[in-house]
């Protein structure tokens, strides 16, 4: 898969050219090439994150941008954030950051195989830890898992 672009929120009320952002993400194997649809359970993969922020005041926000896989098997029991612990990135005064989260063990597969959801998932903490209103999420579609 190639990169897929997806949905941005600053805080409400901010006009573009004071702040507003850019989220895009990426499913591939491990090996940084383009995984099929249809993945072995167990098989490791990853997905790679690419975001930005612009605007006059971009390069002075603080706090923390945490990141997470939000995997949801179709009509099944394995439903969860990945990491359970969200991935974090701290705002360095940058504009664009890129990142990655490695599923490591892969999914597992019931009977006859799994369905997949996957959203790369972004969001904000400011400088007191406290949940901001920014952040973002790439909807990545849906992949199979067999055993």
């Amino acid at each position: 898969m190639a990169f897929k672009s997806g949905s941005f929120q600053i805080p409400f009320g901010l006009a573009p050219a004071l702040l507003s952002g850019n989220i895009q993400a990426e499913f591939v194997d491990v090996g940084g090439g383009p995984p099929a649809d249809v993945l072995k359970a167990g098989d490791a993969f990853q997905v790679n994150f690419s975001w930005e922020i612009t605007g006059s005041l971009a390069p002075m926000i603080g706090g923390t941008w945490q990141l997470r896989l939000l995997i949801d098997e179709i009509g099944g029991p394995h439903d969860a954030p990945f990491p359970a612990t969200p991935q974090l990135k701290p705002l360095t005064g940058v504009n664009a950051y890129t990142d990655n989260i490695i599923v490591t063990n892969g999914l597992p597969a019931g009977p006859g195989g799994s369905s997949y959801a996957l959203v790369a998932s972004l969001s904000y903490l400011n400088v007191a830890g406290t949940p901001g209103a920014m952040g973002g999420f790439v909807d990545l579609g849906l992949i199979s898992v067999v055993a």
